[in-house]
Protein backbone atom coordinates (compact mmCIF):
# COMPACT_ATOMS: atom_id res chain seq x y z
CA UNK A 1 0.00 0.00 0.00
CA UNK A 2 2.85 2.36 0.85
CA UNK A 3 4.51 1.52 -2.46
CA UNK A 4 1.35 2.38 -4.45
CA UNK A 5 0.91 5.66 -2.57
CA UNK A 6 4.56 6.61 -3.19
CA UNK A 7 4.19 5.89 -6.90
CA UNK A 8 1.06 8.04 -7.14
CA UNK A 9 2.85 10.91 -5.36
CA UNK A 10 5.95 10.43 -7.52
CA UNK A 11 3.76 10.49 -10.61
CA UNK A 12 2.14 13.71 -9.42
CA UNK A 13 5.55 15.38 -9.13
CA UNK A 14 6.61 14.11 -12.57
CA UNK A 15 3.37 15.36 -14.13
CA UNK A 16 3.59 18.74 -12.41
CA UNK A 17 7.25 19.15 -13.39
CA UNK A 18 6.33 18.79 -17.06
CA UNK A 19 4.17 21.92 -16.80
CA UNK A 20 6.98 24.17 -15.53
CA UNK A 21 9.56 25.63 -17.95
CA UNK A 22 13.08 24.77 -16.81
CA UNK A 23 12.04 21.80 -14.66
CA UNK A 24 12.66 18.30 -16.02
CA UNK A 25 10.11 15.54 -15.49
CA UNK A 26 12.89 13.01 -16.08
CA UNK A 27 14.93 14.56 -13.29
CA UNK A 28 12.00 14.27 -10.87
CA UNK A 29 11.47 10.64 -11.95
CA UNK A 30 15.12 9.83 -11.16
CA UNK A 31 14.92 11.66 -7.82
CA UNK A 32 11.74 9.79 -6.86
CA UNK A 33 13.28 6.47 -7.90
CA UNK A 34 10.68 5.70 -10.58
CA UNK A 35 12.79 6.36 -13.70
CA UNK A 36 13.26 2.66 -14.67
CA UNK A 37 9.53 2.11 -14.13
CA UNK A 38 8.77 5.13 -16.33
CA UNK A 39 10.88 3.63 -19.12
CA UNK A 40 9.14 0.27 -18.72
CA UNK A 41 5.66 1.67 -19.21
CA UNK A 42 6.73 4.10 -21.94
CA UNK A 43 8.40 1.36 -23.99
CA UNK A 44 5.27 -0.83 -23.68
CA UNK A 45 7.33 -3.67 -22.19
CA UNK A 46 4.28 -5.81 -21.38
CA UNK A 47 6.22 -8.64 -19.72
CA UNK A 48 7.67 -6.21 -17.17
CA UNK A 49 4.39 -4.31 -16.87
CA UNK A 50 2.58 -7.54 -15.84
CA UNK A 51 5.11 -8.14 -13.06
CA UNK A 52 4.68 -4.66 -11.57
CA UNK A 53 1.29 -3.54 -12.89
CA UNK A 54 -0.04 -2.08 -9.62
CA UNK A 55 2.88 0.31 -9.12
CA UNK A 56 2.99 1.17 -12.83
CA UNK A 57 -0.74 1.93 -12.89
CA UNK A 58 -0.32 4.14 -9.81
CA UNK A 59 2.60 5.98 -11.43
CA UNK A 60 0.73 6.56 -14.72
CA UNK A 61 -2.35 7.78 -12.86
CA UNK A 62 -0.24 10.21 -10.84
CA UNK A 63 1.52 11.57 -13.95
CA UNK A 64 -1.68 12.22 -15.89
CA UNK A 65 -3.54 13.61 -12.87
CA UNK A 66 -0.62 15.87 -11.98
CA UNK A 67 -0.27 17.15 -15.54
CA UNK A 68 -3.99 17.75 -16.14
CA UNK A 69 -5.29 18.80 -12.72
CA UNK A 70 -2.33 20.93 -11.66
CA UNK A 71 -1.78 22.77 -14.96
CA UNK A 72 -3.72 25.81 -13.72
CA UNK A 73 -2.32 25.63 -10.17
CA UNK A 74 1.32 25.35 -11.22
CA UNK A 75 0.85 27.97 -13.90
CA UNK A 76 -0.57 30.32 -11.24
CA UNK A 77 2.35 29.88 -8.83
CA UNK A 78 4.94 30.02 -11.59
CA UNK A 79 3.33 33.19 -13.00
CA UNK A 80 2.84 35.02 -9.68
CA UNK A 81 5.75 33.60 -7.65
CA UNK A 82 8.31 32.49 -10.28
CA UNK A 83 11.39 33.08 -8.12
CA UNK A 84 10.21 31.15 -5.06
CA UNK A 85 8.75 28.35 -7.18
CA UNK A 86 12.04 28.03 -9.06
CA UNK A 87 14.01 28.04 -5.78
CA UNK A 88 11.87 25.15 -4.51
CA UNK A 89 12.80 23.08 -7.56
CA UNK A 90 16.46 24.08 -7.25
CA UNK A 91 16.31 22.61 -3.74
CA UNK A 92 14.88 19.38 -5.13
CA UNK A 93 17.71 19.16 -7.67
CA UNK A 94 20.46 19.93 -5.14
CA UNK A 95 18.98 17.49 -2.64
CA UNK A 96 19.07 14.72 -5.24
CA UNK A 97 22.84 14.95 -5.84
CA UNK A 98 23.88 12.56 -3.01
CA UNK A 99 21.17 10.13 -4.12
CA UNK A 100 22.40 10.15 -7.72
CA UNK A 101 26.02 9.74 -6.63
CA UNK A 102 25.10 6.65 -4.60
CA UNK A 103 23.08 5.37 -7.54
CA UNK A 104 26.15 5.50 -9.80
CA UNK A 105 28.24 3.61 -7.23
CA UNK A 106 25.64 0.87 -6.73
CA UNK A 107 25.13 0.24 -10.47
CA UNK A 108 28.23 -1.90 -10.84
CA UNK A 109 29.29 -2.70 -14.40
CA UNK A 110 32.70 -4.10 -15.39
CA UNK A 111 32.44 -2.49 -18.83
CA UNK A 112 32.17 1.05 -17.43
CA UNK A 113 35.69 2.35 -16.73
CA UNK A 114 36.14 5.67 -14.93
CA UNK A 115 37.19 7.71 -18.02
CA UNK A 116 33.94 6.77 -19.79
CA UNK A 117 31.88 7.75 -16.77
CA UNK A 118 33.71 11.08 -16.47
CA UNK A 119 33.19 11.73 -20.19
CA UNK A 120 29.47 10.91 -19.86
CA UNK A 121 29.21 13.29 -16.88
CA UNK A 122 30.96 16.12 -18.76
CA UNK A 123 28.72 15.56 -21.79
CA UNK A 124 25.58 15.80 -19.65
CA UNK A 125 26.84 18.89 -17.85
CA UNK A 126 27.85 20.50 -21.17
CA UNK A 127 24.37 20.01 -22.63
CA UNK A 128 22.81 21.74 -19.65
CA UNK A 129 25.26 24.64 -19.89
CA UNK A 130 24.17 25.14 -23.51
CA UNK A 131 20.53 25.13 -22.41
CA UNK A 132 21.37 27.54 -19.59
CA UNK A 133 22.83 30.05 -22.03
CA UNK A 134 19.82 29.43 -24.27
CA UNK A 135 17.60 30.39 -21.34
CA UNK A 136 19.50 33.65 -20.95
CA UNK A 137 19.06 34.39 -24.65
CA UNK A 138 15.47 33.22 -25.13
CA UNK A 139 14.06 33.36 -21.61
CA UNK A 140 11.88 36.38 -22.32
CA UNK A 141 10.37 35.07 -25.56
CA UNK A 142 6.66 35.85 -25.90
CA UNK A 143 4.36 32.91 -26.66
CA UNK A 144 1.06 33.64 -28.37
CA UNK A 145 -1.96 31.42 -27.72
CA UNK A 146 -3.22 29.81 -30.93
CA UNK A 147 -7.00 29.76 -31.24
CA UNK A 148 -7.59 28.37 -34.76
CA UNK A 149 -6.77 24.86 -35.97
CA UNK A 150 -5.27 24.07 -39.37
CA UNK A 151 -3.24 21.23 -40.89
CA UNK A 152 -0.06 23.22 -40.29
CA UNK A 153 -0.98 23.85 -36.64
CA UNK A 154 -1.91 20.17 -36.22
CA UNK A 155 1.52 19.08 -37.48
CA UNK A 156 3.22 21.72 -35.33
CA UNK A 157 1.41 20.55 -32.17
CA UNK A 158 2.30 16.93 -33.03
CA UNK A 159 6.01 17.84 -33.25
CA UNK A 160 5.75 19.74 -29.96
CA UNK A 161 4.39 16.54 -28.40
CA UNK A 162 7.33 14.55 -29.78
CA UNK A 163 9.81 17.07 -28.36
CA UNK A 164 8.06 17.11 -24.96
CA UNK A 165 8.07 13.30 -24.71
CA UNK A 166 11.76 12.91 -25.54
CA UNK A 167 12.63 15.71 -23.11
CA UNK A 168 10.49 14.15 -20.39
CA UNK A 169 12.44 10.89 -20.59
CA UNK A 170 15.87 12.57 -20.50
CA UNK A 171 16.64 13.86 -16.98
CA UNK A 172 17.76 17.49 -16.88
CA UNK A 173 16.06 18.46 -20.14
CA UNK A 174 12.87 20.47 -19.67
CA UNK A 175 10.24 19.84 -22.32
CA UNK A 176 8.30 22.90 -21.18
CA UNK A 177 11.35 25.12 -21.60
CA UNK A 178 11.94 23.77 -25.11
CA UNK A 179 8.28 24.54 -25.86
CA UNK A 180 8.87 28.05 -24.53
CA UNK A 181 11.82 28.54 -26.89
CA UNK A 182 9.80 27.15 -29.83
CA UNK A 183 6.86 29.43 -29.03
CA UNK A 184 4.36 26.69 -28.16
CA UNK A 185 4.31 26.74 -24.35
CA UNK A 186 1.37 29.15 -23.90
CA UNK A 187 -0.78 27.32 -26.46
CA UNK A 188 -0.18 23.87 -24.95
CA UNK A 189 -0.71 24.94 -21.32
CA UNK A 190 -3.82 26.92 -22.26
CA UNK A 191 -5.23 23.91 -24.14
CA UNK A 192 -4.57 21.53 -21.23
CA UNK A 193 -5.83 23.95 -18.56
CA UNK A 194 -9.08 24.55 -20.47
CA UNK A 195 -9.43 20.97 -21.81
CA UNK A 196 -9.46 22.02 -25.47
CA UNK A 197 -9.53 18.52 -26.98
CA UNK A 198 -8.99 19.71 -30.56
CA UNK A 199 -5.62 21.19 -29.59
CA UNK A 200 -4.69 18.57 -26.99
CA UNK A 201 -5.19 15.57 -29.33
CA UNK A 202 -2.31 16.16 -31.82
CA UNK A 203 0.01 17.10 -28.96
CA UNK A 204 -0.68 13.90 -27.00
CA UNK A 205 -0.50 11.73 -30.13
CA UNK A 206 3.02 13.08 -30.64
CA UNK A 207 3.84 12.42 -26.98
CA UNK A 208 2.71 8.77 -27.14
CA UNK A 209 4.53 8.03 -30.42
CA UNK A 210 7.81 9.49 -29.17
CA UNK A 211 7.56 7.86 -25.73
CA UNK A 212 7.39 4.35 -27.18
CA UNK A 213 10.42 4.78 -29.46
CA UNK A 214 12.70 6.85 -27.19
CA UNK A 215 11.98 4.83 -24.06
CA UNK A 216 12.99 1.54 -25.73
CA UNK A 217 16.42 3.00 -26.51
CA UNK A 218 16.87 4.36 -22.98
CA UNK A 219 15.60 1.11 -21.44
CA UNK A 220 18.35 -0.82 -23.28
CA UNK A 221 20.96 1.69 -22.14
CA UNK A 222 19.92 1.50 -18.50
CA UNK A 223 20.20 -2.32 -18.56
CA UNK A 224 23.47 -2.63 -20.51
CA UNK A 225 25.43 0.47 -19.37
CA UNK A 226 23.78 1.72 -16.15
CA UNK A 227 26.85 3.47 -14.70
CA UNK A 228 27.57 5.39 -17.90
CA UNK A 229 23.91 6.36 -18.31
CA UNK A 230 23.58 7.51 -14.70
CA UNK A 231 26.87 9.43 -14.95
CA UNK A 232 25.39 11.23 -17.97
CA UNK A 233 22.17 11.82 -16.02
CA UNK A 234 24.20 13.11 -13.05
CA UNK A 235 25.74 15.76 -15.31
CA UNK A 236 22.32 16.70 -16.70
CA UNK A 237 20.73 17.00 -13.27
CA UNK A 238 23.61 18.97 -11.75
CA UNK A 239 23.63 21.38 -14.68
CA UNK A 240 19.84 21.74 -14.62
CA UNK A 241 20.11 23.63 -11.31
CA UNK A 242 21.58 26.53 -13.29
CA UNK A 243 18.74 26.43 -15.80
CA UNK A 244 16.05 26.39 -13.11
CA UNK A 245 17.67 28.98 -10.81
CA UNK A 246 15.88 32.36 -11.21
CA UNK A 247 17.69 35.13 -13.06
CA UNK A 248 16.36 37.79 -10.70
CA UNK A 249 16.52 36.61 -7.06
CA UNK A 250 14.24 38.44 -4.59
CA UNK A 251 14.12 37.93 -0.84
CA UNK A 252 17.21 35.95 0.15
CA UNK A 253 15.53 34.53 3.27
CA UNK A 254 12.40 33.26 1.52
CA UNK A 255 14.42 31.95 -1.43
CA UNK A 256 16.73 30.07 0.96
CA UNK A 257 13.73 28.62 2.82
CA UNK A 258 12.20 27.41 -0.45
CA UNK A 259 15.50 25.77 -1.47
CA UNK A 260 15.72 24.03 1.92
CA UNK A 261 12.08 22.96 1.60
CA UNK A 262 12.83 21.40 -1.78
CA UNK A 263 15.82 19.55 -0.32
CA UNK A 264 13.64 18.34 2.56
CA UNK A 265 11.15 16.86 0.10
CA UNK A 266 13.95 14.79 -1.47
CA UNK A 267 15.15 13.60 1.94
CA UNK A 268 11.61 12.50 2.82
CA UNK A 269 11.27 10.59 -0.45
CA UNK A 270 14.69 8.99 0.04
CA UNK A 271 13.77 7.91 3.58
CA UNK A 272 10.41 6.50 2.50
CA UNK A 273 12.09 4.69 -0.38
CA UNK A 274 14.60 3.06 1.98
CA UNK A 275 11.79 2.10 4.36
CA UNK A 276 9.87 0.49 1.51
CA UNK A 277 12.93 -1.56 0.43
CA UNK A 278 13.56 -2.72 4.01
CA UNK A 279 9.93 -3.86 4.34
CA UNK A 280 10.14 -5.85 1.10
Amino acid sequence: MISIALNIISGLFVGIANVIPGVSGGTIAVICGVYPRLLTVSSLNFSEIKKDWKNILALVFGIFFGFLAFAKVVNFFYTHYPVYTSCFFVGIILGSIPFLFRLIKTKQNIDSPLPKKILAFILGLGIMLLIFFGKIKYGNIQNEIITEMSLKIFAWLFMLGVISAVAMLIPGISGSFLLLILGGYASVVNAVANLQVLFIMPYFVGVVCALVIASKLLDKAIKKRPQILYSFIFGLVLGSALSVFPNKPQSFTISAVMILLGMAVVLIFTYLGKTKKEET
